[in-house]
């Protein structure tokens, strides 16, 4: 259930159901990723030629907003909670809540083994194509759709290649040394077993501050979520001590030529190894970082899985292999999808299990960011989750207004007196003024 996706689109206008229920239907014959299922050993993937459409529509314009918001928070947590099938399927099902005549309260779920951030982009932007086509008796004018199974193929067959080979090797020799095992303060002691139980508090990154964090990127030649992630990086550095971390980062297959369209779970986990130096200015270490960054990008078409396979590392029941954090942004997730007379708003839904110590999401719009942490409920608590964004959020505002900083000046808001290390080994206060 850790690998269960939802997002929810609130949407005002007069939605008409029959045009909506074809559209799904239509979008389900469309990508064959959505009609799929695997064999019972997880070898094969089995493409259904009939889809089933998972749809539940359920009016409850009859009560007041507060019932409501109960009744579809409700749900969301019990969807969440609710495992698919993976072998009959479906892997995605739908439910659509009536608010009033001209509201509802639409959310799409789906398993992560046949979808990913790419892909529900491309879903909510078919949909609204098809919805929209469907709302005037026309047939949508859509590229024919990649097929899921045909990728398969394919990256079964590369993997035989001699770019394969190469890219293997590049991964390889980033590991050569010693793998260093990031170890993050927890609030609670680690069970030992690892556990999935997980929260997620979101915070708001301000307008300001990310047109900032651009300007002081484009000056070292690197883009957003580069000049992000090596400021995450620098934090993590900074909160675990270590010298050489690993960071994971989701990179989506999709953008290989000719997939642009296709839904399906393409994404490679890149372990990033770097190494930090506190007499490194911030801009020196991000100008260090962007070549080694730009280059597992390039070399993205390798399992994280066949990775964990090759490297000689000793396993950790109690913890995640290799990568226990990840950071991720997902940006315009929402951009391109229109529905005819319905306007909407996109929310990414909270899963109740999480498959990594924490998973930082950045979601939104270039010009709006909510950094949404998943977390672990049995290593951390909220109080330091809270005073991790409020740490990374001061960590950003002194690298923008002085890049040139060095790393070991950068100050932390958690090196003052109020500030103690507690028996959990926790490095932030009970209390946080983070607003």
């Amino acid at each position: 259930r850790s690998y269960n996706e939802s997002v929810s689109l609130i949407m005002h206008g007069s939605l008409v159901y029959p045009s909506l229920e074809k559209s799904l239907q239509n979008l389900i014959k469309r990508h064959d990723a959505l009609r799929s299922g695997f064999s019972a050993d997880g070898k094969q993937l089995c493409i259904f030629s009939e889809g089933k459409l998972q749809y539940n529509f359920q009016d409850i314009s009859g009560t007041d907003s507060i019932i409501q918001k109960d009744i579809i928070d409700q749900f969301l947590v019990e969807d969440a909670k609710t495992s698919f099938n993976l072998i009959t399927g479906p892997l995605f099902r739908v439910k659509l809540f009536k608010l009033a005549e001209d509201s509802h309260h639409l959310t799409l779920s789906s398993h992560h083994i046949i979808c990913d951030g790419w892909s529900i982009s491309i879903i909510m932007q078919d949909l609204g194509k098809l919805y929209s086509s469907a709302l005037n008796s026309e047939t949508a004018e859509l590229p024919l759709a990649p097929s899921f199974a045909e990728y398969a193929v394919k990256q079964r067959a590369f993997q035989q290649s001699a770019e394969y080979k190469s890219i293997e090797s590049f991964w390889m020799k980033q590991f050569m040394d010693e793998v260093p095992e990031l170890d993050v303060p927890t609030d609670y002691s680690r069970p030992e077993f690892r556990t999935y139980k997980s929260h997620r508090d979101d915070y708001e990154l301000k307008a300001d501050l990310i047109n900032a964090v651009k300007k002081m990127g484009a000056k070292a030649g690197c883009s957003f979520v580069s000049s992000m992630l090596v400021a995450f990086e620098v934090f993590l550095h900074r909160i675990s001590g270590q010298s050489d971390i690993i960071l994971g980062v989701p990179s989506a297959g999709q953008s290989e030529e000719g997939y642009n369209g296709l839904v399906g779970h393409c994404v490679n986990m890149l372990p990033l190894k770097s190494h930090h130096n506190g007499d490194f200015t911030f801009m020196e270490f991000l100008k260090i970082r962007k070549p080694a960054i730009f280059d597992a990008y390039e070399n993205q078409q390798y399992t994280f899985g066949s990775l964990l396979k090759k490297l000689n590392i000793s396993r950790d029941a109690s913890r995640v292999p290799l990568i226990p954090l990840v950071f991720n942004i997902d940006i315009g997730l929402n951009e391109g999808v229109k529905f005819e007379g319905i306007k909407h708003e996109l929310i990414i839904n909270k899963r109740e299990f999480e498959n990594f110590e924490i998973f930082l999401n950045a979601s939104g719009s270039g010009d709006s960011l909510i950094l949404e942490w998943s977390y672990n409920t049995q290593l951390f608590n909220a109080e330091t989750i809270r005073g991790m964004m409020e740490d990374f959020t001061e960590l950003l505002h002194q690298v923008t207004e002085n890049p040139e900083i060095k790393i070991r000046d950068i100050n932390s808001l958690t090196s003052g007196d109020d500030f103690e290390w507690n028996n959990t080994h926790s490095i932030y206060p009970k209390h946080s003024s983070l607003h």
